[in-house]
């Protein structure tokens, strides 16, 4: 455990576990950064130490990289963009978009979209072998936009008949992040070329997606805590009130309050389950307070 004082910014625990029956090679390869041979004694000062324990522990190195090298891949993709004349909103779509490709890639990994790892990329290769490269209907217009707003953000039951084909087994996810956006609703002609995609997967196939918290091992590996490092610093902070809140916020917020919420009512529900020595509640009560839960 890391536990990182940067002036002018929240303190951060960072945490890197080794798991029984794993070999411990991802926390190996930190440790070795953080080596001092006996030559380097002499000559050693307490910022060579304290820089080198950042360099090896922090997972900042990782998400400034991909982030300067999204900001040059935001700038490309928003200029394949068509039917947005307004330079703002065709930067606003694009961060919109980008943020959209990057999810799925998260979820594409986890093979929840037709479980396929390379699911995107492959469904561009079909469109453009059944339609053509850009010929008449886009992979944007013909398969991506209905993927979003009528795949992902529609119950399976309320689906045209033909979209499964088109799409595979995708499921229905209900957070509002593939609902038609505004600036979509307002250009109903936008259209992105092919290639557009193209060079967006191509820079997103040089890393490997993690939908967990496990440890960066290397400058290749992403997780969600990059796509949040991401969000905070694309938008106007100032003017949307939007931060990225990382998990050790939200585990604090859910224990002191969705989780007392959720055992109150069900005490209230069923009393029994929480009255007397036999119950589950003392025993169970005990536990959480070791924890450091607050009931």
């Amino acid at each position: 455990q890391w536990i990182d004082h940067t002036p002018g910014q929240p303190t951060r625990t960072i945490e890197h576990s080794v798991h029984p029956n794993h070999a411990g090679e991802a926390l190996a390869q930190r440790l070795i950064g953080l080596v001092f041979t006996l030559e380097d004694e002499e000559a050693l000062m307490l910022p060579d130490v304290t820089g080198r324990v950042r360099q090896s522990l922090s997972v900042e190195r990782v998400t400034r990289r991909f982030y300067d090298r999204f900001k040059q891949e935001h700038a490309t993709f928003l200029q394949f963009i068509e039917g947005i004349g307004t330079q703002g909103d065709r930067e606003w779509y694009a961060s919109i978009m980008l943020n959209r490709l990057m999810f799925l890639y998260f979820i594409q990994k986890k093979g929840f979209l037709d479980n396929n790892l390379n699911y995107l990329r492959d469904r561009l290769q079909m469109v453009q072998q059944s339609h053509g490269n850009d010929h008449f209907l886009s992979f944007y217009r013909y398969f991506l936009t209905r993927l979003m707003h009528e795949g992902l953000n529609q119950l399976k039951q309320k689906r045209q008949p033909d979209l499964d084909q088109l799409i595979g087994d995708v499921p229905y996810l209900n957070g509002g992040i593939f609902e038609p956006h505004p600036l979509e609703n307002e250009y109903g002609d936008t259209d992105i070329p092919d290639q557009a995609f193209e060079k967006v997967f191509d820079f997103f196939d040089e890393y490997q997606w993690h939908l967990d918290d496990r440890p960066l091992r290397n400058d290749q590996e992403i997780n969600p805590d990059v796509l949040g490092y991401i969000f905070e610093k694309y938008i106007n902070q100032k003017q949307m009130g939007a931060y990225y809140t990382k998990e050790d916020i939200t585990e604090y917020i859910s224990k002191n309050t969705i989780l007392p919420f959720l055992f109150d009512t069900a005490k209230k529900q069923c009393p029994s389950a929480f009255e007397g020595e036999g119950s589950f509640w003392p025993s169970y009560r005990t536990t959480s307070r070791n924890r450091g839960w607050p009931w």
